[in-house]
């Protein structure tokens, strides 16, 4: 068990194994509640890109929870294991019926933010398709900032169009309001003809209850096509 008591202390904190951090805590929820959320173990939590994008802006039971569904999400995923594939590098793949196929945590520029992402994968095995939808995003996903936010744009105005102002109202900001969680790099359909494909999948404004999808496809002439639906459209 990860001894909190010991992160009180400023000097001592290079003795926790920070890769490790996630995984390591047991029972981290009755720790953080009788110890409370100290600014040493915030600083050594936010080293964790998984970790950093939950407890940012956050208060302490909010921290708290974040933590205590980190710890699950480890528990449940202890029979992963980690693969190295030419293109993607290394990727967390685990047998079960239950989750993605293939994982792995990279820190990307999308909409104009920098922030870490999860990259997933629903398939047996990777393929060439996946490697280079994989290439193809982390090359261009930065520049295609301006050609997301409009389809995004577009089809925020068309949801408040369809359940009317009474219940959403399109605003600027909400485009930057934005909660990327993954980034799902498709399979190729046996009659599919285009070269990249891959869904930038999280949460928004417009529908709290399904999320939104941003897929982006670039077809054989390199023709690079957005759309956007609700998350569940892509998987």
């Amino acid at each position: 068990m990860l001894n909190l008591t010991i992160l009180r202390k400023e000097e001592e904190l290079s003795k926790v194994p920070k890769t490790r951090l996630i995984t390591n805590l047991e029972s981290i929820k009755d720790n953080f509640n009788e110890f409370g959320v100290t600014e040493s173990v915030k600083a050594l939590l936010m080293t964790d890109p998984l970790m950093a994008e939950r407890i940012e802006g956050k208060t302490d039971d909010e921290i708290i929870e974040a933590i205590a569904e980190l710890h699950k999400l480890a528990v449940s995923t202890e029979a992963a294991k980690t693969v190295t594939d030419p293109v993607l590098g290394k990727v967390q793949t685990k047998d079960g019926k239950y989750g993605w196929d293939y994982t792995k945590v990279e820190t990307h520029t999308i909409l104009g933010k920098k922030i870490p992402v999860k990259i997933v994968i629903n398939s047996e095995k990777i393929t060439d398709h996946h490697r280079d939808s994989y290439a193809w995003f982390k090359k261009n996903v930065a520049s295609l900032d301006k050609a997301m936010r409009k389809e995004l744009e577009a089809y925020a105005k068309m949801v408040e169009d369809y359940i009317g102002k009474d219940q959403y109202t399109y605003d600027p900001k909400h485009l930057d309001a934005l909660e990327i969680k993954e980034v799902l790099l498709k399979n190729q359909k046996k009659d599919g003809d285009h070269k990249v494909q891959f869904v930038v999948l999280g949460e928004c404004p417009w529908d709290d209850e399904h999320g939104f999808g941003c897929e982006v496809v670039v077809d054989k002439d390199n023709k690079v096509n957005i759309y956007v639906a609700q998350y569940g459209t892509f998987i």
